[in-house]
């Protein structure tokens, strides 16, 4: 390593612009010390660029980006990043279009973002073909063209870029931009999960565990979804959440390990984990008496627009959180809004009984029609009386 330094040092004063940037990543990955020297790192990075090397810009804004060094400057960063587009980096001409995609130092344009990434597509950078696909089929800057999107895909996932090998496998499965068709999509997910990619071990387990292509085989959709899962992959830790907590194929009922996996999940920012854990201590399942914790699990899910009846119920009952039986309304509306039987039948109790909101038989009927129609016993019971009365309806 000293030997390559001494070299490269020598290349730098012949002026080699890449000897300083390979310098820079020596000290950056610990090689030349026990430990990385990030200042040293810079301080060659910064000499690549004074050498007009396109990495070495690169590298300078992500540590000017990130503080790396102990130094943090914005609007530097962003200028190095435009130097190196100038030279047509196109990991630079990326990371110059995720600044105007989320206006970071600049002011949010789609247009110019799209047209810094179809410079790098333009030269056959995968990554760059893979968000030209986004572009395409999200309709960013317009109409969606699910055709062309499949086409960037397809284009990415063959030069081997992960994140378009998931999404070549997602059209497939979703009919996206193609006919529908499981084999291929499986065929891309498997090629996905070789490289263990998490999202295609992920959509493999669910493959297994619904028989979607394949023959249903709870063992195999285990075994993909705990790979996912071990790599932190929030939705995979979920799904094995759930494994434990209902049974499938190897994981028997086991409510605790259910938990471990749930607040895996909950910590990744899956809203569905969030309003599992909620359940598990609002309904008690293990009977520890500790309902009041689910209140802080359903109000986080509900940061994140997913709601369940566990919210209103926290409000109305006042569980761990003063009681507010407007609020609870609100609740249970935006969770029956959204589908949730449950929050549709409380929903309709609200008004028939007058809780948060004005007693209203008419749309309690209604809230509990809605309610039975999705396999609600209690709300069929209402339905019954209403209509034994005539409460809001003949």
């Amino acid at each position: 390593m000293n030997r390559a330094k001494e070299l490269l040092e020598k290349a730098i004063e012949l002026g080699s612009g890449n000897a300083a940037y390979r310098l820079g990543w020596m000290y950056e990955r610990g090689f030349l010390s026990e430990q990385p020297d990030y200042v040293k790192a810079l301080e060659y990075y910064e000499k690549a660029a004074s050498l007009n090397n396109a990495d070495g810009y690169c590298r300078m804004a992500l540590y000017l980006a990130n503080g790396y060094s102990g130094v943090k400057d914005a609007d530097k960063s962003r200028e190095c990043y435009e130097k190196a587009a100038e030279l047509d980096s196109c990991f630079a001409l990326v990371e110059l279009a995720f600044l105007y995609e989320n206006g970071d130092g600049v002011e949010k344009n789609y247009e110019k973002a799209f047209e810094l990434i179809s410079r790098a597509a333009g030269q056959g950078y995968p990554y760059a073909m893979f968000r030209s696909g986004l572009y395409m089929e999200k309709g960013v800057l317009g109409e969606a063209k699910p055709e062309e999107a499949f086409a960037w895909y397809t284009k990415a996932a063959e030069a081997d870029d992960n994140d378009a090998i998931f999404a070549l496998g997602r059209c497939y499965k979703e009919g996206i931009g193609t006919a529908e068709d499981w084999d291929k999509a499986l065929e891309w997910f498997g090629k996905g999960a070789e490289k263990e990619e998490s999202r295609c071990l992920t959509e493999l387990g669910l493959a297994y565990e619904n028989g979607n292509g394949v023959e249903e085989n709870p063992q195999k959709a285990v075994e993909y979804m705990m790979k996912a899962a071990e790599q932190d992959y929030g939705y995979a830790q979920f799904k094995m959440g759930d494994y434990y907590f209902f049974g499938c194929g190897p994981c028997l009922e086991d409510n605790k390990t259910a938990v471990e996996w749930y607040e895996k999940a909950a910590a990744n920012e899956i809203p569905m984990a969030m309003l599992r854990m909620g359940e598990y201590y609002l309904y008690d399942y293990d009977s520890l008496n500790e309902s009041e914790k689910a209140f802080a699990y359903f109000k986080k899910a509900a940061e994140y627009e997913w709601y369940s009846e566990g919210l209103g119920i926290c409000y109305e009952m006042g569980i761990g959180v003063e009681d507010n039986e407007t609020e609870a309304f609100k609740y249970y509306t935006l969770a029956a809004d959204n589908g949730n039987t449950m929050s549709m039948y409380r929903t309709g109790l609200c008004y028939y009984n007058g809780v948060g909101v004005k007693q209203n038989y008419a749309e309690a009927y209604r809230w509990f029609t809605d309610a039975a129609g999705n396999g609600n016993i209690a709300a069929t019971y209402y339905l019954g009386k209403m209509m034994m009365y005539g409460e809001g309806c003949t």
